[in-house]
């Protein structure tokens, strides 16, 4: 199954092929009936079929993305937010160039947090226990 619209200019590129392959590997993890965690790769489009499957859309205050960004890549304010928003503008390509959702349309998740009020490792925990709930 390969999951990409027609791109003008992009049919059969080294992107779609490597996304084919992405793809692919997804779902023979997900048929084998292993738990894992996916982060981006339209694993929520791609996997929505799958009764188990938990998807999470998570964003933070800007401020709180730019010192996380300056902290780990020891980058300056402005090269943080610039690395942000290609960051974004290319999560945003890809997600709506390989399904037919928007990247950021809450409608398509199960769960959309902020996670600047708990901080990252209270909403790990968070999600955690949305999980265990999730399977009662």
């Amino acid at each position: 199954v390969f999951l990409t619209r027609h791109v003008k200019g992009h049919t059969n590129s080294i992107e779609e092929h490597l996304a084919h392959m992405e793809f692919q590997f997804i779902l023979e993890k997900a048929k084998s009936g292993e738990s894992f965690i996916l982060v981006g790769r339209c694993g929520e489009y791609l996997l929505r079929e799958y009764p188990n499957l938990v998807s999470a859309f998570l964003v933070a205050e800007q401020k709180d993305c730019v010192a996380r960004v300056m902290d780990r890549l020891n980058l300056s304010e402005k090269e943080a937010l610039s690395k942000i928003r290609r960051h974004d503008v290319s999560r945003r390509k890809y997600h709506e160039t390989y399904s037919d959702r928007r990247w950021d349309d809450p409608g398509t998740y199960n769960i959309c947090l902020n996670v600047s009020p708990l901080g990252v490792e209270r909403t790990a925990d968070m999600l955690l226990e949305y999980i265990k709930l999730r399977e009662q």
